[in-house]
């Protein structure tokens, strides 16, 4: 981008698009992103969701904290626990919400992560060691 140039949001855009004028290339970034946002809902909100929500922000008022409830917990605690966690809910570690055109985690090559690196250079490490 040139030094100066302004960046056009979508809504920009469709504004500018819809009054008649015409209408800047939108920045690349912007027109990913906006497919990648969900749509607002079509429908109201239940109102089993809105007490849920009620309640929520009543406890958050009182100065309760769920995650510090959680951290107070043993079981928390427990090492294990993360990983059990990610079992049983099938976790993807490396996952990402994004789009896999704008952000794919596991597009990355196996020599590229943490334990490949690690098992290269164990080799040069040991031989330094001993010269």
């Amino acid at each position: 981008m040139e030094t100066g140039e302004k960046r056009h949001t979508v809504s920009e855009v469709e504004e500018q698009s819809n009054n008649g004028e015409e209408a800047p290339a939108p920045a690349a970034e912007a027109v990913a992103l906006a497919d990648f946002w969900p749509h607002s809902p079509s429908t109201p909100c239940s109102e089993a969701l809105k007490s849920k929500f009620a309640k929520f922000l009543k406890i958050k008022k009182e100065g309760k904290s769920f995650n510090e409830d959680l951290r107070r917990r043993k079981g928390y605690r427990n090492p294990d626990y993360f990983q059990l966690a990610v079992v049983y809910g099938s976790i993807d570690q490396i996952g990402s919400c994004f789009d896999p055109q704008l952000f794919d985690p596991h597009g990355y090559d196996k020599s590229d992560y943490v334990d490949a690196l690690d098992k290269e250079t164990l080799p040069l490490s040991s031989s330094a060691r001993y010269d």
